[in-house]
């Protein structure tokens, strides 16, 4: 359940995190002890590496590796990084993933081939936004869900296709990583029937070299709120807004934390972590304090993702 009591997250945290008299055994993977692979999507890993520093000095007789991958073929390596050290003993080191997305049906079957369905844990870590991006100087301020899912089946748009009065310029659309969890996101949710865009779309296959072609003004990037937002390099991201489903518009929203909290943003993400193997493995303990605890869920709440288990309070300013 999204946004759970502040007061679970801290009982479970000082259940993981409590430390007695005796120092744990660093060979063996516990909780809070022992080796973790932990596969992460390359647009979060500056996300997560803090958290795992944070984790490590909480819990000195962890090692945490950190290996970047894409989503699609990082969710196979997870699991053939599980399947492949077959010895299985309590100084095994554990695997976690995490990524911009649910499984999909075909890594699912593959899991369920291998008889490790019981086996799969999972944990939302929080939501990101899917975001348009456009450089500074762009007429572009807004667009709707329905006005990009019209650009995007258009052979030829110009910017006034994504907002009414931005004018003729020929509108050409840029994306991360075919593979990216944002890629897949905007293939099922605003493709619809289509296998790729029309016409005018470019994937670029690592993040500064995407941002980079935003900022010169070469595109109109779709993609992760998380990845895409640097104002530093000149660059910006549009207010969105939807058509409700009584046929009202709603006005355009920006991409932040209150209005993914409120639901008033149309476009979100899951950021879901996945371990294999025992409950009590160092890969549960670090997605559970992630998910689960205060302060990782406030730090990232901080960078621009929408927390899933801390409350918000919100106060009008009189």
């Amino acid at each position: 359940m999204r946004h759970l009591s502040i007061l679970l997250s801290g009982l479970l945290l000082a259940s993981l995190l409590l430390i007695g008299c005796e120092e744990p055994d660093p060979s063996l993977n516990t909780p809070t002890s022992g080796r973790l692979i932990l596969f992460v999507e390359a647009e979060y890993a500056p996300l997560i590496r803090p958290l795992v520093d944070s984790f490590e000095t909480r819990t000195p007789s962890t090692s945490i590796e950190v290996r970047e991958i894409e989503a699609r073929s990082g969710v196979q390596e997870f699991l053939n990084a599980y399947i492949t050290d077959t010895a299985k003993t309590e100084t095994t080191p554990s695997v976690a993933l995490i990524i911009g997305r649910r499984l999909l049906d075909d890594e699912q079957e593959a899991i369920a081939g291998r008889g490790l369905t019981g086996s799969l844990h999972e944990l939302t870590i929080g939501y990101d936004a899917v975001a348009v991006a456009v450089a500074e100087g762009s007429p572009l301020k807004e667009t709707t869900v329905e006005q990009l899912r019209a650009g995007l089946a258009m052979k030829s748009r110009p910017a006034s296709t994504l907002q009414d009065d931005a004018g003729s310029t020929p509108v050409r659309f840029l994306f991360g990583p075919a593979n990216s969890s944002a890629y897949t996101f905007v293939r099922r949710n605003l493709l619809g029937d289509l296998e790729s865009p029309e016409s005018g779309a470019r994937w670029v296959g690592d993040r500064d070299s995407l941002l980079d072609l935003v900022a010169s003004g070469e595109g109109v990037a779709i993609g992760s709120w998380y990845a895409l937002s640097d104002s530093a390099r000149g660059i910006r991201t549009l207010a969105l807004g939807e058509t409700d489903s009584n046929g009202v518009a709603q006005k355009p929203v920006p991409a932040i934390v209150p209005t993914l909290v409120m639901n008033t943003y149309p476009l979100e993400m899951p950021i879901i972590g996945y371990a294999l193997g025992n409950r009590n493995s160092l890969g549960n303990g670090f997605l559970n304090w992630i998910a689960l605890s205060g302060d990782p869920q406030q730090y990232i709440a901080n960078r621009g993702v929408e927390p899933e288990n801390v409350r918000f309070r919100f106060e009008r300013e009189e």
